[in-house]
């Protein structure tokens, strides 16, 4: 599946979790889960991102290399080691880990799944939850997780 955003193109492969937050000037791809070596990709200014569970990009028309100064809510969720690459002259990219829990409790669709009693949602959010716990255990060195309210 590919999904179009205005900074560029979102690749999710089959069986893959993502989800996407477009404001209008910039747009957040989070990476949730995948099934298979098959890596969501974004391609945007020419160039390709790949992203891994646990993984977030925000593709942002700012004039910064601070991701501290940019305005999204993608701020929300806890985030950790942003780092900045310019793909072309109008769009910045801004890499990061980001927290599986945090962005359960953070985003309304999967805040609704947590409490959910169907089937197929409660299958979601326990390989979410999954994942959750072993990237906590791979990459806890890493350091904590902070939002733009920290």
């Amino acid at each position: 599946m590919v999904v179009g955003t205005h900074e560029g193109n979102v690749h999710i492969p089959a069986g893959a979790i993502a989800f996407i937050m477009e404001n209008g000037n910039d747009v957040a791809i989070f990476d949730f889960h995948q099934t298979n070596t098959k890596s969501i990709r974004v391609v945007s200014g020419g160039k390709l991102i790949t992203l891994d569970p646990g993984r977030m990009v925000l593709l942002s028309r700012e004039k910064t290399d601070n991701f501290e100064e940019i305005a999204h809510h993608c701020r929300c969720i806890g985030y950790r080691h942003a780092k900045t690459e310019q793909l072309n002259d109008s769009i910045r990219a801004f890499a990061m880990d980001f927290s599986i829990p945090s962005a359960l409790n953070a985003v309304m669709p999967f805040k609704q799944m947590l409490a959910s009693s169907v089937p197929q949602e409660k299958k979601v959010i326990e390989k979410l939850m999954m994942d959750a716990v072993l990237l906590q255990e791979s990459t806890a060195f890493r350091g904590p997780f902070k939002t733009a309210h920290e």
